[in-house]
């Protein structure tokens, strides 16, 4: 029985500030090492082009830091 698997590749272009670039989605039937098991699904995930939601601003709720947490 072959293993398989999603990977998921993109380039690394150094950190920007939202979202990483494009990425392309590949099947793994079987070893990873043999590029005749690799298979582009043909998806591929683009970043969002702009954030529209707005961060919340911490400085309006406070905090009890000395609460016991249960878990």
């Amino acid at each position: 029985m072959e293993r398989s698997r999603r990977y998921i590749f993109y380039e690394f272009r150094g950190w920007e500030p939202a979202y990483l670039p494009e990425m392309i989605e590949y099947q793994v039937d079987g070893h990873s090492w043999y590029p005749s098991n690799w298979e582009a699904t043909g998806m591929v995930y683009y970043p969002v082009e702009e954030v529209t939601d707005n961060p919340v601003d911490v400085s309006e709720y406070s905090y009890n830091t000395t609460a016991k947490l249960i878990y």
